[in-house]
């Protein structure tokens, strides 16, 4: 679990920065892509709010209705800042490895 939580905040940060750069560029595809990197991860983890907002957004990208997009990925943005503290907490608590 915890090699997945680091990669999940190694990982997160580039999807959304694609994501920026997905409306910067009116870029549906690349939108879409990283929502839907995002939205695997968070469902993972059981974060449904984070999924929701990810799949909100992924579909927006599929469907070329990037008007709304903006708001969803700053909701989803506001989402994962508030869950990535309780997962680096998640990762700083791992017992230590036995030898």
């Amino acid at each position: 679990l915890c090699e997945i939580l680091e990669a999940f905040l190694e990982e997160t940060p580039r999807q959304l920065d694609a994501i920026k750069q997905g409306l910067m560029k009116s870029d549906a595809a690349l939108l879409r892509r990283a929502a839907h990197t995002i939205k695997g991860a968070v469902r993972y983890f059981g974060a449904n709010q984070a999924f929701d907002l990810a799949l909100r957004l992924e579909t927006l990208g599929q469907n070329g209705e990037l008007s709304q997009a903006a708001a969803v990925a700053e909701e989803l943005q506001r989402e994962l800042a508030r869950i990535t503290p309780l997962f680096q907490a998640r990762l700083g608590a791992k017992e230590p490895a036995v030898t």
